[in-house]
């Protein structure tokens, strides 16, 4: 029995994600999530106590180690070799994480972009760990002499951040726009590498 409720309660948080990334949250009706389920209508209320219950468990199974473990990977930096080699795991972690949770991220984007109070009130335990983990790295690669400490370092972090946050963001226009994809691991690759490479290290 305990089986049952729960492979019923999986359908609906699957069949959720599956129409609030196609259709938008506010575009789903509970109705229409039960009958992509084949699942009681009553069973949202009992299982989540509501539609909006269900996005929050939705954005819960995000709240992984992930963000933790990638926000590690940058701490205390040595030397110039260091800095680089912690910025590009660091990337390729945090790209990592989004192919493996692509509808949730692009679903949480989404709703944080409409100021849903949940996807603000997780963002400090998500997203944000990663660009405040971003912004102390050059800080501290800044203290250190590694970077030159001309470079404001909150733009020299967004514009590290930016183009892979932007591909996550808007993965479908720019596939469309510029033919390539955060699955094409030599793009990438590359993409990671040039960014970094254009850093002004210090003299």
């Amino acid at each position: 029995m305990k089986k049952t409720k729960e492979n019923g309660r999986d359908r609906l948080i699957v069949s959720a994600l599956s129409l609030f990334c196609e259709r938008g949250y506010h575009g789903v009706s509970v109705r229409e999530i039960c009958d992509h389920a084949n699942a009681n209508p009553s069973l949202i209320s009992f299982h989540f106590g509501g539609k909006e219950a269900l996005l929050e468990t939705i954005f819960e199974g995000m709240l992984s180690e992930k963000f933790e473990t990638t926000g590690n990977i940058l701490s205390n930096v040595e030397n110039e070799v260091d800095f680089k080699f912690r910025l590009t795991l660091f990337f390729k972690s945090y790209v990592e994480f989004y192919l493996e949770n692509s509808e949730v991220v692009s679903l949480y984007f989404d709703q944080f972009e409409r100021e849903h109070p949940y996807a603000i009130q997780i963002f400090p335990q998500t997203f944000g760990k990663l660009w405040n983990g971003l912004l102390n790295f050059i800080q501290q690669a800044q203290e250190k002499g590694i970077v030159d400490q001309s470079l404001d370092s909150k733009v020299l972090a967004f514009s590290l951040w930016t183009p892979v946050n932007a591909s996550m963001r808007s993965k479908r226009s720019t596939h469309r726009a510029c033919q390539f994809s955060l699955k094409d691991q030599h793009f990438i690759d590359l993409l990671i590498k040039q960014i970094i490479d254009s850093i002004k290290l210090a003299a």
